[in-house]
């Protein structure tokens, strides 16, 4: 057996003169080996820890007595290397779950009277040592602020923002908030000419258009807002980024909901960073290593599975990795009582909901275009002017229309939509109870309540559990039986105490405002311990948006007219008829 290093990082085995297929087996138990058919050689790379120490292994049990000089002194240089990095990663693990920064005392350049939590200090100063970061922030605790407070403290502009198009006005609105002296410069179509902007946001639904502008603009920071939308390699939105983030210093990846569960998710992440190779390994080697790669049936690998979870969530909060839970001590301290954010969800039967609101507009028009009363009135009128009194008229009546067969038309849509976005509201479920935190999960109706509690093998609370299965249920629910919940709002958003839990999850939206807060308070009330996270599972550009907002704009409008504040437009309080414009104005 003969041994050569090829580079820094690689040696080289050759088998020629002593083959036995106990050291073949052995080579390839070293993540990342590769076999050179052509000089029958086995190539080892050396660029981990784990891959040196198996390395030294192999050699030890099959009879290598003395390294060549050349790999010795590469092993000398890598020890001294790892030694190196292990003290760095030993620091940057505490500072990734610190609720405190370590030298970091004031975030410098934002707007006077904002101030960073002490816990988002922490996060601006574990990127400014590491550069590159995945900020996985428990839900509510300001990843949004804690980027810009990151880009205001270093400077790092100009700063390309990649979000959701259901939180781009957020983003929008917090920087302005934050450092209102930059110019913000929003991306809403693909013929936008203006990237001049020292803040420049653009949605994951545009980003793959502008590329080559993008990589001309030199920027100096990159975020990606719910960033496990990039986790798919092959899709549009995934291979810009990547494309895009090339380059750029700084680089801030944001979600709640990073999937260490599945080790799998986090690939291109890591890709976009650019540390999934030289710090992970590449794909062999992290596969191998983290997601318990298999040979499938098919002849392709199965990278579904999970291993070595702790030593992955020590070398990434070791390396580019930010991620605090809100029961830690020290930031319960610093929170609000009850905080509501919006997780954004695709859906994955789009046509067919196109098809079903596009014919819910046709309905509405139809219905009111041929109302026979009023078309006795506009008989003598010419046909343009009876058209344009048919259209305002369609309009009138919709803003009016409060009864059942649109409301069997709009809940139709409605559970065309909860279809849509079922997968991706499981997989969210899931990541979520897998961090131990108990959760009340909330659905509008009673299939989607009894779906979700089969699919997670979940008590429910229904109209059709009786009072004493309930009372069960509570009581084993307060004392810990149980991590999830389901529950039908209007069977279980009232009469009950669930403290055991702080978070909440709507997976469909409630017709009134007053029937979320009845639900979210099951566990905000006396008892609890902690501050309440409330979570909107919104699957975006459907009724689902629509209908939240419509709502939350109720309640604003109720709040101003408790105050005795004028209200003009009181007809919003009627969320259908609203719900139903909007829809025809969708398709005009």
């Amino acid at each position: 057996m003969e041994l050569s290093r090829i580079n820094e990082k690689w040696v080289r085995i050759n088998f020629s003169d002593d083959f036995s297929w106990d050291k073949v087996n052995a080579v390839k138990k070293i993540p990342g080996r590769e076999y050179k058919p052509d000089t029958e050689n086995w190539h080892v790379p050396l660029n981990t820890r784990e891959n040196a120490t198996k390395f030294l292994s192999f050699c030890n049990n099959h009879g290598v007595d003395e390294l060549p000089d050349q790999i010795e002194n590469m092993i000398k240089e890598l020890r001294e290397k790892f030694r190196e990095e292990e003290k760095r990663e030993k620091t940057n693990r505490k500072l990734a779950t610190e609720t405190k920064p370590f030298e970091l005392e004031k975030v410098y350049g934002t707007a006077r009277g904002m101030e960073l939590r002490e816990y988002q200090k922490a996060a601006v100063e574990y990127i400014e040592k590491n550069k590159r970061v995945i900020i996985g922030d428990h839900q509510g605790l300001g990843k949004t602020i804690s980027a810009i407070g990151a880009v205001q403290h270093l400077d790092a502009y100009p700063v390309l923002c990649v979000v959701p198009a259901a939180v781009r006005s957020h983003w929008e609105k917090e920087w302005n908030t934050w450092v209102p002296r930059r110019a913000v410069k929003t991306i809403k179509s693909g013929k936008h000419t203006d990237f001049r902007g020292s803040i420049n946001i653009v949605t994951y639904s545009l980003v793959y258009k502008f590329i080559d502008k993008f990589k001309e603009k030199d920027f100096e920071a990159l975020i990606c807002d719910e960033s496990h939308k990039l986790k798919n390699n092959s899709a549009k939105r995934s291979k810009a980024v990547r494309k895009i983030s090339k380059g750029i210093p700084y680089r801030m990846l944001l979600t709640g909901t990073p999937s260490i569960n599945q080790p799998s998710d986090i690939i291109n992440q890591l890709k976009i960073l650019g540390v999934f190779k030289d710090t992970f390994g590449g794909w062999m080697q992290f596969t191998d290593r983290y997601c318990d790669r298999k040979d499938s049936q098919f002849g392709q690998w199965d990278i579904s599975g999970a291993s070595n979870l702790d030593e992955l969530f020590d070398r990434l909060t070791g390396n580019c990795y930010v991620r605090r839970n809100k029961d830690q001590e020290g930031i319960l301290d610093e929170l609000p009582a009850k905080q509501r954010s919006v997780v954004e969800l695709d859906i994955d039967n789009r046509k067919k909901y196109e098809n079903v609101e596009e014919n819910l507009a046709d309905h509405l028009r139809e219905k009111y275009k041929n109302d026979e009363e009023f078309q006795n009135q506009i008989d003598h009128l010419s046909k343009p002017l009876k058209e344009a009194h048919k259209e305002r008229h369609a309009e009138a009546k919709v803003r009016k229309a409060m009864n059942a067969e649109h409301l069997v038309k709009i809940n139709e849509l409605r559970q065309v939509t909860s279809q849509g976005k079922y997968k991706e509201a499981k997989k969210w479920i899931r990541n979520f109870i897998g961090s131990g935190e108990p959760l009340l999960l909330f659905a509008h109706y009673t299939d989607t309540t009894e779906a979700l509690a089969e699919e997670f093998g979940c008590p429910k609370i229904t109209g059709s559990v009786d009072a004493d299965r309930r009372g069960e249920i509570v009581e084993e629910f307060q004392n810990g039986e149980h991590d999830l919940l389901v529950l039908n709002i209007e069977a279980g958003g009232v009469g009950i105490t669930l403290t055991e839990a702080s978070n909440v999850a709507f997976v469909e939206i409630p017709w009134t405002w007053a029937e979320i807060e009845q639900a979210e308070d099951r566990t905000h009330r006396i008892g609890q311990k902690d501050s309440v996270n409330v979570h909107f599972l919104l699957a975006d550009d459907t009724i689902d948006r629509e209908m939240f907002n419509l709502v939350r704009e109720k309640k604003m409008i109720t709040d101003q007219l408790n105050k005795g504040k004028e209200v003009e437009d009181i007809e919003q309080q009627n969320i259908m008829a609203s719900l139903m414009e909007r829809i025809m104005n969708r398709h005009d």
